[in-house]
């Protein structure tokens, strides 16, 4: 549940981590996966970087040998993130991506500077050999940069998807539904 920004469409309403599993659980169900035959993990959140054992976590994953999958806001990849990521071999790391200007972008995650952030993890992803997919949900705050934000990523060599999915937060709260798109 963890996150370093706060986005306006987010199921989340304090972006705080509270009550998650422990890391002992985690790797437990881990080994439950392995003996039921899962192949594929899927880590998403939240922002899985804010976990303090998230390297734990994700080596002991590769470990078990399960294929694995990330999706993350980029903001918190550094060098040695990406280094790690890289050596994991993953399948594929999905990026959101929240508007194609600074602008946008921050209107949506209410984080000055998380562009900026946002960018310099994507480039770190980008210049070790791990496979980097940019993914958009659709908003009324974003919604008219879909254009640009599908240029911006095949500017990047990358593979772009978007949706339009947005649900009430766990509180039972309809506010981020005030970001959803007319269906029309």
């Amino acid at each position: 549940y963890g996150c370093n920004l706060r986005c306006v469409h987010c199921y989340n309403p304090t972006h705080q981590a509270r009550n998650e599993v422990s890391t002992e659980k985690i790797l437990s169900i881990m080994d439950e996966l392995e003996k039921a035959g899962t192949r594929f993990l899927d880590f998403t959140g939240g922002e899985i970087f804010t976990r303090k054992d998230w390297r734990q976590v994700l080596e002991y994953a590769k470990k078990k040998s399960f294929f694995l999958h990330l999706i993350t806001n980029a903001t918190l990849i550094t060098p040695d993130i990406a280094d790690l990521l890289e050596r994991l071999e993953l399948v594929w790391v999905k990026v959101s991506l929240y508007g194609a200007t600074k602008e946008t972008y921050e209107k949506v995650t209410r984080v000055p500077g998380s562009f900026e952030l946002f960018l310099r993890g994507v480039e770190l992803l980008r210049s070790r050999r791990i496979p980097v997919m940019m993914q958009s949900i659709l908003l009324t705050l974003n919604a008219h940069e879909i254009e640009a934000m599908k240029a911006f990523t095949e500017r990047f060599g990358l593979k772009f998807a978007y949706t339009d999915e947005i649900h009430p937060r766990v509180d039972r709260s309809f506010e981020p539904l005030r970001y959803r798109l007319d269906p029309a």
